[in-house]
């Protein structure tokens, strides 16, 4: 929290931290697991697209979103 709050003052953003919450509250991850036909399972996890807002406060505080999509295929 302190790491965050620092890099978003660097950047000139002065927020709470209970603002930073309600403001980035609509930042999602999807997960989606499916089994393919021979048991294996297949993992993707993508983040959902940010609003203005919160894309500027993620630039900011080094939060890059997109960044964290993986895709993984686990057996079953």
């Amino acid at each position: 929290m302190h790491l965050i709050r620092t890099r978003l003052k660097s950047q000139g953003v002065k927020l709470s931290w209970a603002s930073i919450r309600n403001r980035m509250r609509g930042w999602n991850r999807i997960t989606t697991t499916l089994r393919k036909a021979d048991g294996a399972l297949v993992v993707n996890r993508q983040d959902a697209r940010l609003g203005a807002e919160q894309a500027m406060i993620s630039v900011a505080a080094r939060a890059k979103p997109g960044l964290h999509r993986r895709r993984c295929e686990l057996e079953g």
